[in-house]
């Protein structure tokens, strides 16, 4: 019996441990302040200023989680821009450089049992094009792609909540904030569409860092490992058995205890109880009197 109780035990406790095991498959989106950071495009003043830009990305996203603890990927397409606006000869002018990027963002993440949630992560960022535009002086447009590096990293650190809308419903939703830094050169031009590699313009040369800060949305689809059947279901159930075993064991007990002298032709009374109440007592077991029932 002993060994019946210590098995149950085993088993609530694996179910339990398995029910904090899940998966999560998001589809989100970014909305980003977005800027290409060069200290050769700093030290120019008013010639060569920045201006507030935008970018946006979407994608999948999949997650290992672990109790607290989770780790995660996903596969995002979009844009990180940087705009730029200055003065030469009084005439003003606006350039612009879009990036179109495939990002992949690796990250691990904390997150509480109310969803709020802490990470800090590493993204790959693939340049697909880089699109350059001027206004307002000798306007034009042009691919600069092949100044810019064929990919860059960041490092990035972010705040949220993930929450279930309906603790029925396994669907829920992310909404947070990721803050994101180049931690490689992403290279590129200045503000008048020159390369910041050429020696000439720029004798000390410097890195290019891609920053980006925005709101980070989406839905989340969770699977977790048997969290009904292996967890609640699979712990009471365990409780449930070990119940009804120690109860058959007190009603056989107390069966034993209780029975009286039958005539030698009937069956003992004892085991009528026993039988009446669903129990199984073999009839050898019983003393009656010191005596063995027959």
């Amino acid at each position: 019996m002993k060994f019946i109780y210590s098995f149950l035990f085993i088993a609530s406790f694996v179910s339990t441990s398995m029910a904090q095991l899940g998966f999560d498959i998001a589809a989100k989106g970014q909305f980003n302040s977005t800027w290409l950071f060069n200290q050769n495009i700093s030290d120019q003043g008013k010639e060569q200023d920045y201006a507030p830009s935008w970018g946006s990305n979407y994608g999948l996203g999949f997650g290992l989680r672990m109790g607290f603890f989770s780790v995660g990927l996903e596969t995002n397409f979009g844009g990180h821009n940087a705009e730029y606006a200055g003065e030469i000869l009084s005439q003003s002018y606006t350039s612009t450089v879009n990036l179109k990027t495939f990002q992949l963002p690796i990250y691990l993440r904390f997150q509480n049992k109310g969803g709020a949630y802490f990470e800090l992560g590493a993204q790959y960022n693939k340049i697909r094009s880089a699109l350059y535009t001027r206004e307002g002086l000798f306007p034009t447009a042009s691919d600069k792609s092949g100044n810019y590096a064929k990919s860059y990293s960041n490092a990035f650190i972010g705040f949220g909540i993930n929450r279930k809308i309906l603790k029925s419903v396994p669907l829920g939703i992310i909404f947070g904030l990721r803050l994101q830094y180049g931690i490689k050169d992403a290279k590129g031009v200045d503000a008048y569409g020159n390369s910041l590699s050429n020696s000439l313009l720029y004798p000390d040369y410097h890195n290019t860092r891609a920053v980006a800060a925005g709101l980070n949305f989406g839905f989340v689809y969770t699977i977790d490992t048997k969290e009904k059947e292996s967890g609640y279901y699979s712990r009471n159930m365990a409780s449930s058995m070990w119940l009804r075993t120690a109860e058959s064991d007190r009603h056989a007990a107390h069966a034993r205890s209780s029975c009286r002298s039958p005539r030698s032709e009937e069956r003992p009374l004892c085991v009528d109880q026993a039988a009446s109440k669903g129990l199984s007592v073999p009839r050898g077991s019983l003393s009656v009197y010191g005596d063995s029932a027959a």
